[in-house]
């Protein structure tokens, strides 16, 4: 056993005797090997802070213990309403008894986190670049986070075909999401308060647009994200720029081609309000440094989350052509 890590586990001036079991729990193996300067690094690094933006819109964080539970609003009782003056109480009775809609689910986060090595030699030729694995590792994982989301809403709800790039000069793509928004009003009772568009959805948003005749919707086009937003009636829009690797060659969008997802979420939610997706947290990025041997170093970026659709109210999903 590697006696660097004993030393961390055991009291000062023991040993490990022949036969003995020693527990290294994960309070041990972080005052090990948890390093303080690069976690720093990586809670405050400036190049991943698009990305973190792109993953908060998409799936807003709630802190959470380890274990927790959380509600999910599976079914429209949240918006009956007594018609019949059953909620007057009678002298002597009781007011009427409701249930408490939505099921409630136990769950634990789950730890994520990649492992870069690095040769000795290498960090001799290069005094940074144990915070340059730490950036490429933390962005890594945030794709990872972006493109686990944008697959979970996609597959919360059954997405609807839209014409925009047709250069007909008829379509409307600002008035299409806000058809389908409105529409939730009805069919769920939860309306859509944030809007994200796939790269080559905007685009044709965009074409779509400047192919009108009329001023108001050439004007639309040159809108930007908040006035957007504001347009159509929600919190926020996002144009997503995230980009994935699908070969060495080919780059592709994380949140797909043409896409456009429409959704509820909230900031500071708890693990009880109707959102549609939240993204379950404890605590921050951590970074570990871990001695290999004399020639290699591990360099470690990890986070607890757990990312899950609450609500399939509320969610409407376009694909663009």
């Amino acid at each position: 056993m590697d006696k660097f890590i004993l030393q961390h586990i055991l009291p000062a001036g023991t040993e490990l005797a022949h036969g003995q079991i020693a527990l290294a729990h994960e309070a041990a193996f972080n005052a090990a090997y948890l390093s303080e300067g690069l976690t720093g690094y990586a809670v405050g690094f400036p190049g991943t802070a698009n990305l973190e933006e792109e993953l908060g819109v998409l799936a807003p964080p709630v802190p959470v213990p380890d274990l927790f539970q959380y509600r999910v609003a599976d079914d429209t009782d949240a918006f009956l309403t007594e018609t019949d003056g059953s909620d007057v109480r009678s002298i002597g009775a009781e007011f009427k008894t409701v249930g408490v809609t939505g099921s409630t689910v136990t769950a634990a986060l789950k730890h994520k986190g990649l492992t870069k090595r690095i040769d000795v030699r290498q960090i001799a030729a290069d005094p940074l670049i144990k915070e340059k694995a730490v950036a490429s590792l933390k962005a890594r994982l945030l794709r990872a986070e972006i493109f686990r989301a944008a697959n979970m809403l996609w597959a919360a709800a059954t997405p609807k075909s839209a014409l925009w790039a047709t250069g007909s000069g008829d379509t409307d793509p600002d008035v299409d999401v806000m058809a389908a928004i409105d529409a939730q009003l009805t069919t769920s009772g939860v309306l859509p308060n944030r809007v994200v568009y796939a790269p080559g959805a905007w685009m044709k948003r965009v074409r779509g647009l400047r192919t009108r005749v009329d001023a108001g919707g050439f004007a639309n086009a040159g809108f930007t994200l908040q006035q957007v937003a504001d347009f159509i009636g929600v919190d926020k829009a996002l144009n997503s720029r995230a980009i994935r690797s699908v070969s060495a060659t080919a780059k592709a969008a994380l949140v797909g081609a043409n896409r456009v997802y429409m959704f509820n979420a909230q900031e500071n939610a708890d693990a009880e309000d109707p959102s549609s997706i939240k993204r379950f947290v404890k605590g921050t990025w951590e970074v570990f440094e871990h001695e290999v041997s004399a020639v290699t170093v591990d360099i470690t970026v990890s986070h607890y989350s757990l990312i899950s659709i609450t609500s399939k109210l509320g969610i409407a999903l376009m694909d663009v052509a």
